[in-house]
């Protein structure tokens, strides 16, 4: 990583803003473990209701595809190859870590409660795994 080693204060202020940053990212992880994964499991208590939680996460993939786009060309751009190869790694852990989770909440959520397993994309087919 490159520093700028001309302007101490600059280079204490960019860590203290990255600091900050990724710290506020421990946030929306938690979000996600904790309340999201918990409305699906106790509150998806209809099939109706289980698959518009399925829909969102086909929603949030489709977003995640993009960020991820995103992320991987300012990476590229301060980086190069190794930014890029780094940053489409830590996404696709981070998205795969999700997604794989809310499919564990939905199958939960589906034995719990007696119903199918919803549809989700990019899976075109439903799958029972309330049986498990």
């Amino acid at each position: 990583m490159k520093h700028d080693k001309k302007d101490p204060a600059n280079r204490f202020w960019k860590m203290i803003g990255n600091a900050i940053l990724l710290a506020s990212i421990q946030a929306s992880i938690g979000s996600v473990e904790m309340s999201s994964k918990y409305s699906v499991i106790n509150f998806s208590k209809d099939q109706d209701t289980l698959q518009a939680a399925a829909n969102a996460l086909t929603g949030y993939i489709m977003i995640a595809f993009v960020w991820m786009m995103g992320s991987a060309m300012i990476s590229y751009g301060q980086y190069g190859p190794p930014g890029l190869v780094s940053s489409v790694v830590a996404n696709v852990v981070l998205v795969g870590w999700i997604y794989f989770s809310y499919l564990h909440s939905f199958r939960v959520a589906a034995k719990k409660y007696r119903l199918r397993f919803p549809r989700v994309w990019p899976m075109h087919w439903s799958l029972d795994l309330a049986d498990g």
